[in-house]
């Protein structure tokens, strides 16, 4: 027989009286939680740790009346508001947070007024004041091609503002062997370098903690490859161990060795394709294909304005040297708002007037090289070797210049420059250090 309160045959899991065992834990209140606001009130006098593994609250330092909140090594702080708003002088932590101050913090202001946390990622922070980001890099920048520029292209992209810094030739003699070009030679053709914003001379072959410090610099870039000391030791190992190392990535297709190779084994083969397979056959390095949008990276962009002296100026630029840099440079003063526009012949045009292998460099690698120049504003590719009416005409030309080396007649045996010449007002002559610039005006 059942009925209410008896179990069931049938369900007895379900019909069965309920009855709760009395335990020694039942006997006993339950522990109360603690409400939100004992919560808060506990962690009065606390600092919060930015995202990452450390991540939680800690305690904070004791700081003087009106002083900021305290800073944790590696950490960040809360932002001290100035005056009222909800919570302030209560002690209680903001939700808004700034980068630390610390010389050896890697969490460094980002362009865009975030604050960069443990994890080297974005945490957005109202009311962060923006601070330029400074980046630095280094090296011996001996027989400088399209190479080295990207990676400081790519380096400035990182920050606000550029330091590069260049060994000099006693370093790079113990370190790697004595370089090609002095240093000062080495230290204008890296300032010509359209994306350097300041060269350190004299830089440390080891990259330290100190050296990123006296130039005020958040963290150094370099490339994929490794650098060793003459010991086998990393250059950057001290920054690598801090956080405040970046790699950029490296240019396919060119290497110093490479272009070494070219010269002494006076190959032709450069000037299309290298092989068979794509690579060079004495150091294995694949050919450069160039793209639109590597171009498009080294191209300022900017066209001329009213007002701007439009100046061309054609040759081959091959190995671009610090000769180029001196002729350029020079070219650049001769007017208020210079728009210099770069002719560079094609390869076979080259190897005509100058022979035996050259150019060492093929046209695309002639074109980035010289629009990495800070002087340059455009470049023609492929530009013919005469100047002629409708050239000067297109550009809407104001003078031509050429430096004072030989000039090679034409094909046909005529002056390259000679059309250009019947149409100018005048000539002039300026004197370009050791060197003599002669100049076209054409309006």
């Amino acid at each position: 027989m059942t009925g209410p309160g008896t179990p069931s045959s049938r369900c007895p899991s379900r019909c069965a009286p309920r009855r709760k065992a009395r335990t020694r834990e039942s006997r006993w209140p339950r522990r109360r939680v603690p409400s939100r606001r004992r919560q808060r009130s506990s962690r009065r006098g606390m600092i919060r740790r930015p995202p990452g593994p450390a991540g939680g609250w800690a305690a904070a330092a004791p700081r003087a009346h009106g002083a900021g909140r305290a800073t944790e090594a590696g950490g960040a702080a809360p932002q001290d508001g100035g005056g009222g708003g909800h919570g302030a002088g209560r002690g209680r932590p903001r939700r808004c947070w700034r980068a630390a101050g610390a010389a050896g913090d890697s969490a460094a202001m980002l362009r865009n007024g975030a604050v960069a946390g443990a994890g080297g990622g974005p945490v957005a922070g109202a009311g962060a004041v923006h601070r330029p980001v400074r980046v630095w890099c280094d090296g011996c920048y001996d027989m400088v091609h399209y190479g080295h520029s990207n990676q400081l292209r790519q380096a400035r992209a990182m920050g606000d503002y550029l330091i590069v810094g260049v060994h000099t030739d006693e370093e790079i003699a113990k370190h790697k062997g004595p370089p090609v070009f002095t240093q000062e030679e080495r230290y204008k053709m890296v300032q010509a370098i359209k994306w350097v914003d300041e060269i350190a001379p004299g830089a440390p072959y080891v990259t330290t903690l100190e050296t990123l410090d006296k130039y005020n610099c958040d963290f150094c870039v370099h490339g994929d490859d490794i650098t060793l000391t003459v010991d086998g030791k990393d250059t950057y190992e001290e920054v690598k161990t801090a956080g405040r190392y970046r790699e950029c990535k490296r240019t396919q297709g060119v290497s110093t060795t490479d272009l070494v190779g070219r010269m002494l084994l006076m190959t032709k083969a450069h000037h299309s394709n290298i092989g068979p397979k794509g690579h060079s056959p004495w150091t294995g390095v694949s050919q450069f294909l160039q793209t639109s949008q590597k171009i498009i990276q080294f191209a300022s962009g900017k066209e001329p304005q009213p007002g701007d002296t439009i100046i061309y100026v054609a040759g081959a630029f091959d190995l671009f040297h610090i000769g180029h840099v001196d002729f350029l440079e020079k070219v650049h003063q001769l007017a208020e708002k210079p728009y210099i526009i770069a002719g560079l012949h094609f390869d076979q045009e080259v190897n005509r007037y100058k022979g035996k292998n050259y150019p060492i460099m093929n046209i695309h690698e002639r074109t980035l090289s010289v629009l990495a120049c800070r002087y340059v504003s455009e470049v023609v590719i492929g530009a013919p070797y005469a100047v002629t009416a409708d050239l000067l005409d297109h550009f809407r030309v104001t003078l031509v210049c050429h430096g004072m080396t030989e000039v090679v007649p034409d094909k046909d045996g005529s002056d390259p420059y000679e059309v250009s010449c019947q149409l100018l007002l005048s000539m002039l002559l300026c004197q370009c250090l050791a060197d003599t610039l002669w100049l076209c005006s054409c309006s």
